[in-house]
């Protein structure tokens, strides 16, 4: 009979922590995905929580839970090691189906990450090669990356801050894996870069009204030699990305929800209340780079940052761009990642030559960008956006970022363009 001893205790957070209990039996009847009934003692609540892992040769299972509720927060009080469950009832539940596919791509994020430990190591047993995308909000909540790492072949970490591996969201690290393992190893010809607009279900930020200083009465005519010497003109942001790593630049573009205003090809402007999506598109309509900003920032100021981003995982030859994105520093910065830039010339610059005839024919690949951000809201659906907040809205997105990104996998396995 077992005594469901527990012989390891951990605490991941002040919420997550990890128990490890000997049930010899359970363990060798164990599958992936299924899970157990509990019982801290005799008048306890019976509560069901997923395996996260098992040991046959050890003869215990592992649990990870959260404290949600009163008899999860008195477990990880009472259970310490050396101490014992009154009940552990189980396998239950269907297991996961591991079957006999090439790659597997296992997603958890949060708590969801320690069920999806067994799946993955199923799949490798099988045969798999298998990549994990682990998501969390922040590095201190960050579990069972060394134990996965030995597991999987590849490991995409993202946490929301930043704090570790990449930054952004679950389905950020899918779609970097998607875009890696299918575009990174080929050449791109053309990005094709360009925004989008997301109209939000939102009351756009105000915009704080900074107090203005007092302007100090100043000598009229030149500088004399002994006078204090002027201030030094604050760079603009476009200026410091050029230095600045794509990482430091994104942190520094704001996100809130606010009113923008975009010019269509025909110059009639168009206002909404909400967010902006820049996306970088290659020629066949996959998307590789996605960033969401407020919709005040200019298209100009996301341009530098998306193309160190991008040339830093792929390689690109030219660099597509409307005339919102014809500035000096940004010509410059694309050069200087050794990319040609095609850019339509602005009104404002009458003074610059026209495109010649082959960087003309080479700018109509362009709407490649214009076609994939109408089939991600007409297709995929990111025309109706009812969630709120930057970062929901973007795995919003993300979600029909994926499926379009599935779509277009699809049709080049079979030929179609």
């Amino acid at each position: 009979m077992p005594d469901f001893e527990i012989v390891r205790s951990e605490d991941f957070s002040d919420t997550t922590y990890l128990l490890e209990v000997r049930h010899p039996l359970l363990a060798r009847a164990a599958r992936p995905g299924q899970f157990v009934i509990v019982m801290l003692h005799e008048h306890g609540e019976r509560i069901p929580l997923t395996i996260a892992d098992y040991d046959r040769e050890g003869g215990t299972v592992t649990l990870v839970i959260q404290t949600v509720g009163k008899t999860t927060r008195e477990m990880q009080a009472a259970c310490r090691v050396g101490t014992r469950l009154h009940a552990l009832v189980g396998p239950m539940g269907v297991p996961t189906a591991i079957g006999h596919a090439k790659k597997v791509v296992c997603v958890g994020g949060g708590l969801g990450v320690a069920p999806i430990f067994a799946q993955a190591r199923g799949h490798k047993e099988a045969g798999a090669h298998v990549v994990a995308v682990l998501g969390f909000r922040t590095r201190s909540l960050v579990f069972w990356e060394e134990k996965f790492a030995r597991t999987c072949d590849e490991l995409i970490l993202c946490t929301n801050d930043g704090s570790a591996g990449l930054k952004g969201l679950i389905t950020d690290g899918v779609h970097e894996a998607l875009a890696d393992k299918h575009v990174g190893h080929r050449v791109v010809m053309h990005i094709c870069r360009d925004s989008t607009a997301l109209p939000a279900r939102e009351k756009p930020v105000k915009k704080p009204r900074e107090p203005k200083e007092p302007k100090l009465p100043r000598k009229r005519g030149r500088r004399g030699k002994n006078d204090p010497p002027a201030p030094p003109r604050e760079r603009k942001r476009i200026e410091k990305q050029r230095e600045q790593t794509p990482e430091e630049a994104f942190a520094e573009l704001p996100t809130v929800c606010d009113k923008g205003c975009k010019k269509d090809s025909h110059g009639n402007p168009h206002y909404w209340v909400g967010y902006k999506e820049h996306i970088d598109w290659t020629d066949n309509g996959f998307p590789l780079t996605v960033r969401i900003t407020s919709a005040s920032v200019h298209d100009s100021q996301v341009a530098i940052p998306m193309a160190k981003h991008t040339a830093s995982k792929y390689t690109v030859f030219y660099e597509l761009m409307d005339a919102a994105y014809d500035a000096d520093h940004i010509h410059g910065a694309v050069r200087e990642l050794g990319h040609v830039p095609i850019i339509a010339i602005s009104n404002r610059r009458t003074m610059s030559p026209p495109l010649d005839p082959a960087s003309k024919r080479r700018y109509n690949v362009r709407t490649a960008a214009e076609r994939g951000n109408s089939r991600l809201k007409d297709e995929f659906g990111c025309r109706d956006i009812r969630v709120r907040s930057a970062a929901k809205v973007h795995q919003h997105v993300m979600f029909g970022v994926l499926a379009l990104c599935a779509d277009v996998l699809l049709k080049m396995a079979i030929g179609v363009t």
